[in-house]
């Protein structure tokens, strides 16, 4: 397992290889199989085992008469070539014999299970290929190649082949000359074929991300077919995987998509609807492609740009948009703003969906669209509609006052707004509003306009902290958002935990169960970025005489579980789990 480490690991690494020169067949196996798992293991333990070292053993392995030996080999050898920090240095030695060994399996080798390990070491081997090597490259190429043009083979075995080609062209297509004309009708006819359709799908995409290959010859029928396939499809998976070779295709190929922009834009706005939300957050990337590609000028104020756009504003309404949904929608919005319509255009269409009856759900989304325009419009624009949205704040209605204060949190996340005097006592201000919607609002725009200029607003928003003990757990939920925001960018907020630490600790024995339950979410939040601190902290607060800082805690622990910090837990875990004996129940429910 990857989560503990082994006792004397190079001098385990070392012996494990000495076994090869008296092994039995069964004992090769068993020992191909141990060094599999070593070197997956040993990645948490660097420079314990030597990858460059264990493939003398695998040579032998690959040429075995044995099948089962045989087998195993390759199945290390897929393992070392993946999981190696350096495999130009690594397998420098060795290349050309583990090339051959691939070859000869898959052309001469009846047996599909070490046929199918073979092709699977092939498609990974050719990252320990130089670029310039192109006797071994072609050799890989041709390996793999030969067996997707069979028709007559095994499905699995067809589908390894897919797949190690697609890896291979990746890799070293530019040492591949002149197979390049040869691999796409192959392709396109395992396209067709519903066994290996799924693979040839992936295959497909991932050539077209990596632009190895030219596909203009088969443009038009590549995107046919594939729009076919999302239309008439009843396999989720080749719909949805169709969708995302559509937006690499058109991503890699702007120039050339022209022609068929128009249809093709079409074709993805009729799947831009909620009977499926997962499809449709593709769909809606594939349609940000489109328009920023250089089909962008045939597309501006077109039938079909206007009925997509008629789509998207109907899915912003829909209270199935889901967290990928709601990403896809709002970064083609912005998208939209930026080239075939603009952001008034689209901000006028957008507040016309508010009204009196709309959902908190749909003001969310339209927020963030509005959000994510603005924060790319020009600074002009921005201001003008900040200006016009404070405006709203004191005239509007409850749902115009709401989308007011989310969007101008959404642009304040992605935009420094310091420049706007007074910003964060405005929004701050509507804390007195009597409608909660309102007041969870303007706690999320402060937070967020906060987290986008930390120097200039995070002080005041813990001074308000200090200072209205009636608004502690909408400030708390400010906080929140600010912490939230950092995840995976510690070093940005680095300067200014110590603060927002200190003002959380002093809440963690308040009185109101809410305020508790929201310091411990932040203090979970902080544990992601700043974790041996923090969790000492938490750790410690297990001995307080205050059962409610024990119950924060391990309400914190809750939140605070991830990656980053599992191993500082690791340590204190047992003292924890001991919290299920405390003496009160408040601190055993968390």
């Amino acid at each position: 397992q990857k989560s503990w480490k082994l006792p004397m690991p190079s001098e385990l690494s070392v012996e494990v290889l000495k076994q090869f020169d008296r092994a039995g067949n069964q004992i090769k196996c068993a020992l191909f199989s141990l060094m599999k798992q070593l070197c997956i293991t040993l990645q948490v333990q660097p420079n314990t085992f030597s990858i460059a070292n264990s493939l003398a053993p695998s040579l032998d392995g690959i040429a075995s008469e044995d099948l089962d030996v045989q087998s195993k080999a390759f199945e290390y050898l897929e393992i070392a070539a993946r999981l190696s920090s350096e495999p130009l240095k690594d397998f420098k030695e060795n290349i050309s014999g583990l090339v051959d060994g691939v070859a000869k399996a898959t052309a001469k080798t009846a047996n599909n299970r070490v046929k199918l390990n073979a092709l699977r070491s092939a498609g990974v081997l050719c990252r320990c290929v130089e670029k310039a090597d192109e006797k071994n490259a072609a050799k890989l190429f041709e390996s793999a190649f030969e067996t997707m043009k069979i028709r007559d083979v095994d499905v699995e075995v067809k589908r390894a082949a897919l797949t190690a080609v697609a890896q291979i062209v990746r890799q070293v297509s530019s040492a591949l000359g002149d197979y390049h004309a040869d691999i796409l009708p192959v392709l396109m006819d395992r396209l067709n074929n519903s066994s290996t359709q799924l693979t040839a799908l992936q295959s497909l995409s991932s050539i077209a991300e990596s632009g190895a290959l030219d596909l203009t010859s088969k443009l038009e029928e590549i995107i046919q077919t594939l729009c076919k396939f999302m239309r008439t499809q009843t396999s989720n998976q080749v719909k949805y995987e169709s969708a995302r070779t559509l937006e690499a295709v058109v991503q890699k190929n702007g120039k050339a998509i022209k022609a068929f922009a128009p249809s093709l834009l079409t074709e993805a706005g009729q799947h831009a609807t909620d009977s499926d939300t997962y499809l449709c957050s593709l769909v809606l990337k594939l349609i940000g492609a489109i328009v920023k590609s250089p089909a962008q000028d045939v597309l501006k104020e077109s039938k079909e740009m206007n009925k997509v756009m008629e789509r998207m504003l109907l899915f912003t309404q829909s209270p199935l948009v889901d967290s990928k949904a709601l990403t896809s929608i709002v970064e083609c919005f912005r998208v939209v703003s930026l080239t075939v319509s603009t952001f008034d255009e689209l901000l006028a269409k957008l507040k016309d969906i508010v009204s009196k009856d709309t959902s908190a759900h749909t003001l969310s989304v339209v927020a963030k669209c509005i959000g994510a325009m603005a924060g790319s419009a020009s600074e002009k624009k921005r201001n003008a509609y900040i200006e016009a949205s404070l405006g709203e704040l004191k005239s509007g209605g409850m749902q115009i006052k709401q989308l007011a204060l989310l969007s101008i949190g959404d642009i304040g996340r992605r935009v420094n707004l310091s420049s706007h005097k007074g910003l964060d006592q405005i929004v701050f201000s509507s804390f007195d509003q009597e409608n909660q919607s309102i007041r969870a609002s303007a706690s999320y725009a402060l937070g967020s306009i906060t987290a986008g200029s930390l120097s200039s607003y995070l002080v005041g928003l813990l001074q308000l902290l200090d200072k209205y003990r009636e608004y502690n757990y909408l400030l708390l939920r400010s906080v929140r958002e600010v912490v939230s925001c950092y995840f995976g960018r510690s070093d940005e907020i680095a300067q200014f935990t110590p603060q927002i630490f200190a003002a959380l600790v002093k809440h963690t024995d308040s009185k109101e169960e809410a305020v508790r339950a929201e310091v411990a979410e932040c203090l979970g939040g902080l544990a992601k970025i700043e974790p041996e601190k923090t969790i000492k902290f938490l750790h410690d607060s297990l001995s307080s005489k205050t059962p409610f800082t024990r119950a924060v805690a391990v309400g914190a622990l809750r939140y605070s579980l991830s990656d980053e910090v599992q191993e500082v837990v690791g340590t204190r875990f047992g003292q924890f789990l001991r919290m299920f004996e405390d003496s009160d129940l408040e601190v055993r429910r968390q």
